[in-house]
């Protein structure tokens, strides 16, 4: 009788970061929270995206950007950790504190959204006219119908 090859059924959380006292779990949050707060200090002062459609076209491709180039991996790795030993309180700690820090970080760009649903309807058309807008056309137009709300 041939044996089986074993197939691995376990997790390599070491391919994410070493322990839950990494090092690069800081570097990589400092990061995303870097990354965040320059969008987010560009874009507060500057709306003329509302108004121009090559300003626009250039905060969607600065904001696709940031959304690509965000870590996660400082918040699941001990996530994880936690879905392996649910008694894990260490685990437990610093998941509250990164969800702590991603939030906060995350509520520096809600003004984004909220300043696309602002837009006018008339520029909303002109703009969905705009051939570098075909990519974005969903996002826009999810985020228009729910603005009045």
């Amino acid at each position: 009788m041939k044996k089986l090859n074993k197939i691995k059924t376990g997790w390599n959380l070491r391919l994410l970061y070493k322990n839950l006292k990494d090092p690069q779990i800081e570097k990589d949050m400092r990061s995303t929270e870097h990354m965040i707060a320059v969008f987010a200090k560009r874009y507060s002062k500057d709306s003329s995206y509302m108004k121009n459609k090559d300003a626009l076209v250039k905060a969607l491709q600065d904001y696709e950007k940031l959304s690509d180039s965000f870590n996660s991996k400082p918040i699941l790795y001990p996530h994880y950790i936690k879905e392996l030993d649910s008694s894990n309180t260490e685990a437990e700690g610093l998941l509250r504190r990164l969800e702590e820090r991603f939030t906060k970080a995350g509520n520096k760009i809600l003004f984004f959204s909220l300043n696309l649903g602002k837009i006018k309807p008339a520029l909303q058309k002109k703009f969905l006219q705009d051939k570098r807008m075909h990519k974005y056309k969903y996002m826009l137009e999810r985020v228009w119908q729910t603005a009045k709300y």
